[in-house]
């Protein structure tokens, strides 16, 4: 993507946060710039809804202006209840914390399983 944005000829990519926006949308990158390119069959609301619904759907709730993410209550009960993991909202900052916690839980799981 970085290449694409440096160069002269624009180009038609995929990719998530473009203009602050939720997900991902088709853009056009070149020329230091990156713009959604929405097109005749699907408007900016529509696509970003779809987005919206879509993050919910992954357990997603909200993700809010200052990065921090906020995950729906009947996703992390299911969590809570197969391998007590619990987190009911992170900032992006902390991630790796909690993808790390995860990993280990998982992993814990997998080694009882070969057992």
């Amino acid at each position: 993507m970085a290449d694409a944005v440096l160069a002269d000829q624009p180009r038609a990519l995929h990719a998530p946060g473009v203009a602050g926006l939720p997900g991902g949308y088709p853009v056009i990158v070149g020329r230091g710039a990156a713009t959604p390119d929405f097109d005749t069959t699907v408007d900016r609301e529509t696509a970003v809804a779809v987005n919206i619904e879509g993050q919910r759907l992954e357990g997603i709730d909200a993700i809010e202006p200052d990065g921090t993410i906020r995950f729906g209550a009947a996703q992390m009960e299911v969590l809570t209840a197969t391998i007590g993991y619990r987190c009911q909202q992170m900032h992006v900052n902390d991630a790796k914390h909690w993808a790390d916690e995860l990993q280990a839980r998982y992993g814990a799981i997998a080694q009882q399983a070969a057992a």
